[in-house]
């Protein structure tokens, strides 16, 4: 049980870091008193006389944790970087695909590139093959997944999920699992 709780408490301790209004600070303090329900617990669930009391609150308070995680939802209103600024819109005309904002960009570095959004078409009668890609980085335990079709006339078309980063924002492996990012 202890484990357990343990557990629930480091889950708790990074969505209110990743998740807490405010400053630093205030995410600080958030997950300092966090720790005090978690730490009691985890002693309540030692022992032979586990003391139920403080389990059952600590997971009252579980519960009003995943209640308020149940309400972090993506934004969109966001001041988006560069290069996924326009969101994909999509739309289907009998056996014709529309979409808007295709990113076509020309890539020299990750910092240097020609930003091109365009509108494209394609004939779904035509579609020829479809490739499942996986593309690693941060190490073999990491990929990125690619869905690609091939079209008769030799177009691609690539669709993967990624995050939506805000200016200035930086990557986090870690603030990814716990929705630090839209998607």
């Amino acid at each position: 049980m202890a484990l357990v709780c343990l557990a629930i408490g480091i889950w708790g301790g990074f969505a209110l870091w990743f998740h807490f209004p405010g400053n630093v600070a205030a995410r600080v303090a958030a997950v300092l008193v966090w720790c005090v329900p978690t730490i009691w617990a985890i002693r309540a669930g030692f022992g032979p006389k586990r003391r139920w009391h403080s389990l059952a609150v600590f997971g009252a308070l579980f519960v009003l944790m995943l209640v308020w995680w149940a309400t972090i939802v993506p934004q969109q209103d966001r001041q988006w970087a560069e290069d996924v600024a326009q969101p994909l819109r999509a739309h289907i005309q009998g056996d014709r695909l529309v979409i808007d904002n295709v990113r076509n960009f020309h890539w020299r570095t990750t910092d240097d590139y020609d930003v091109r959004w365009e509108p494209r078409q394609y004939d779904l009668s035509q579609v020829q093959s479809a490739d499942l890609l996986l593309s690693y980085w941060m190490g073999p335990a990491i990929a990125h997944t690619l869905v690609s079709f091939g079209f008769a006339d030799g177009r691609q078309l690539v669709f993967s999920l990624e995050i939506r980063k805000e200016k200035g924002e930086q990557f986090s492996a870690l603030g990814g699992f716990f929705r630090q990012f839209e998607g």
